[in-house]
């Protein structure tokens, strides 16, 4: 985005989507990397938080995942959502940091059985058919349980914690999360579903 384009922003660089804003940031618009951070830092802190379950180690890939925008910054392109952009880069810097400590270097800390744990969670609770999306109120109501929602996010397969995450706290689409793990939108939609049913099985949320 050029300044004569911001300047045409009759609200303000605050209303402009992230998309535009990372632009404007690449065309050196004061104010626009601020406005981005301030919009996706605690979604972003959280997605690595529940995670990894480490605050050190959150904070650390946090500040690495903005360092790799700030360098990014030129090469970004507006074709997809700047979430997908962004969170795609968070769970590179996981992975990152996995390969180089694990004593597996090809491994990833999303790999897991998920066939496996959604048969286990199957036997637990009947067949599953389709859940539908966490509603505004057992969001709120979810949340409130802090560290009671950590230790069942904690006990999901790794896949489906993620996608329940960039779902739920970073609000992407299911297409979104697809695009940024690399998996088909229903592979996506069945974990989201599992994990759904296992918060509510766990916390007591009624649909």
């Amino acid at each position: 985005m050029t300044s004569a384009e911001m300047d045409q922003s009759a609200g303000g660089i605050d209303t402009l989507p992230d998309s535009q804003l990372m632009l404007a940031y690449a065309d050196n618009q004061a104010g626009a990397f601020e406005c981005l951070y301030a919009r996706n830092k605690n979604a972003l802190l959280r997605y690595f938080t529940a995670n990894t379950r480490d605050e050190a180690l959150s904070l650390e890939l946090f500040q690495e995942t903005w360092m790799r925008v700030v360098r990014a910054r030129d090469s970004y392109q507006a074709s997809a959502a700047f979430s997908t952009w962004l969170y795609t880069i968070a769970r590179n810097c996981m992975i990152d940091h996995h390969r180089k400590s694990s004593a597996q270097p090809d491994s990833s800390p999303f790999d897991d059985d998920v066939s496996l744990v959604e048969e286990m969670q199957q036997s637990r609770s009947g067949q599953l058919t389709a859940v539908a999306p966490l509603q505004p109120d057992q969001l709120a109501a979810i949340s409130q349980q802090g560290e009671v929602l950590d230790a069942v996010l904690s006990r999901l397969p790794a896949s489906q914690r993620e996608s329940i995450l960039l779902r739920h706290v970073a609000g992407m689409s299911v297409a979104e999360i697809a695009d940024a793990t690399g998996d088909k939108p229903e592979t996506v939609k069945s974990r989201i579903r599992y994990a759904v049913n296992f918060i509510r099985n766990e916390l007591q949320v009624t649909a």
